[in-house]
């Protein structure tokens, strides 16, 4: 049998009896010796019909699964309703909390987004492509992973802001698998596609600021690492740290403006994001408001924890919405126009 705890395998060998799935099967209890209970906390629950590999693992480690993708997963838990069964997102194979189990909200680092891998074992330049849209610059002569390094990008604002300030559209989560976990500072960090940048914003990229924390962290645990050196403007802009940065290990990261005005266009503060969707939370049944200062067509579309589709509409400008019954639950919302995508949560009561 072997384990994985963070992606890393633990192998024990013995001889183990076959389990029939056919039958009622518990979560944290063994059925057959009542002094086995699991002590802890479930952020979801998967069952696939095969073995996944190890790349398979890792790469899932922090996404949320879409059922429709991978017929090999049977059943899927998310725990997201707030009563009732934990509801199966691929099957019919509910579940009925038993005992003192209980419900409680979740803050882990996992949403909607998409992962890639890298062996990093010297110097270079390393671009993990443009799902994640995360560039590193190592420089001979300093300490690498030496190994493989998974970047994750959540499509989504993570569970506890950095400051009081707007945020970059996604984060990112890195995973060093290899040897070494502390490294040599990379000289170049460069994030794209964090949310729109105007041209004013050039002359003041200390404006977007870089934040860290450790891989499996939550709650209010942010730490300042450095200020932004350049700016890449356009509907979807980036942000350059170097040519030297202070990130000697790898983790999740995000990018947060510091609060001050454009002060050399003298124009107001303006939102790295170019919709706000309220209200949120809201109640099921309720209409929501779409709004944005973006001159076009938009389609918003909302997913339920899954990723199933469960509403999708067009609109420009302000739009109001009215949701279907869904049951509470975290959702997430895309918007999609010609030139530029956003993602978001919606919170459903």
């Amino acid at each position: 049998t072997t384990l994985y705890l963070n992606g890393k395998p633990a192998v024990n060998n013995g001889n183990h009896q076959m389990q029939p799935f056919e039958a009622d099967f518990f979560l944290g209890a063994d059925p057959n010796h009542s002094g086995r209970r699991f002590k802890g906390q479930m952020e979801e629950v998967c069952i696939w019909n095969r073995a996944l590999s190890v790349d398979e693992i890792r790469k899932l480690r922090h996404l949320v699964k879409v059922p429709a993708e991978d017929p090999a997963l049977l059943a899927y838990y998310q725990f997201n309703e707030t009563t009732g069964d934990g509801l199966d997102r691929s099957g019919l194979r509910h579940l009925r909390l038993a005992g003192a189990a209980v419900r409680t909200t979740s803050s882990c680092p996992v949403g909607i987004g998409t992962s890639t891998r890298l062996a990093i074992n010297a110097a270079g330049d390393y671009f993990f492509g443009n799902d994640t849209d995360v560039r590193m610059t190592l420089l001979s002569g300093g300490t690498f992973p030496n190994g493989e390094v998974y970047l994750t990008r959540i499509n989504l604002q993570p569970d506890a802001p950095a400051n009081d300030a707007p945020h970059s559209r996604s984060y990112w989560i890195f995973n060093n698998y290899g040897t070494n976990q502390l490294i040599t500072p990379p000289t170049a960090l460069t994030f794209s596609r964090i949310g729109p940048i105007e041209p004013a914003e050039l002359a003041q990229p200390q404006r977007y600021r870089l934040y860290v924390r450790s891989e499996n962290a939550d709650g209010e645990t942010w730490q300042f690492s450095e200020a932004a050196t350049e700016l890449i403007s356009g509907t979807d802009g980036g942000v350059y740290f170097g040519p030297e940065t202070n990130v000697e290990s790898l983790g999740q990261m995000v990018i947060a403006l510091d609060g001050s005005p454009i002060s050399s266009a003298g124009e107001a503060e303006r939102l790295p994001y170019a919709f706000a969707v309220y209200p949120n939370p809201v109640a099921t049944g309720a209409a929501i408001s779409v709004a944005t200062e973006k001159q076009g067509d938009y389609r918003f579309t909302l997913f339920d924890g899954a990723g199933r589709r469960v509403l999708e509409r067009s609109g420009r400008g302000t739009t109001e919405l009215r949701l279907p019954e869904l049951p509470a639950g975290v959702y997430s919302w895309r918007i999609q126009m010609a030139d530029y995508l956003e993602y978001g949560k919606l919170v459903v009561e």
